[in-house]
């Protein structure tokens, strides 16, 4: 037969493991629906994928999307280019100015960013051969 106090004991260690095991799964549901999750990204590149391909400019069309856990894939093409001729640096040049748009648009910001998304910019040639990919991290807005 138990005592008071060690019913409450066991009452309390009860109670303990419950709030352990219940932040435990709270955590968890959090991790597998949050923002940043492969689910809930899946379901942002399903619903762009929708109206895709489209031409972002005159040389590139974004074909694709793909969310991936705490990575949103972009895939352009370049539909009139061919690799070479210093198109892979090109392309690099223009991160910083793809940060600070990244960084200074609520949404890419606050839903994506702010939430640990990276955010990938993979870049083919007019024969879908890989050219490069850009990445901005979390940590590139200030």
């Amino acid at each position: 037969m138990q005592t008071k106090s060690q019913k409450a004991l066991s009452t309390g260690i009860a109670i303990l493991v419950a709030m352990v095991v219940g932040f435990g799964v709270e955590s968890y549901m959090k991790k597998i629906n949050g923002p940043s999750s492969m689910r809930t990204l899946n379901k942002v590149a399903d619903e762009m994928n929708k109206s895709l391909p489209m031409m972002v400019d005159s040389e590139t069309q974004l074909t694709n999307v793909i969310g991936m856990d705490k990575k949103f894939v972009y895939n352009y093409e370049l539909i009139h280019l061919d690799s070479g001729n210093g198109l892979i640096d090109k392309i690099s040049q223009l991160k910083p100015n793809m940060v600070n748009a990244d960084c200074s648009t609520p949404e890419t910001r606050d839903q994506f960013l702010k939430n640990g998304t990276t955010m990938e910019y993979k870049y083919y040639d007019r024969n879908k051969n890989y050219l490069t990919a850009i990445d901005i991290l979390p940590s590139d807005c200030p």
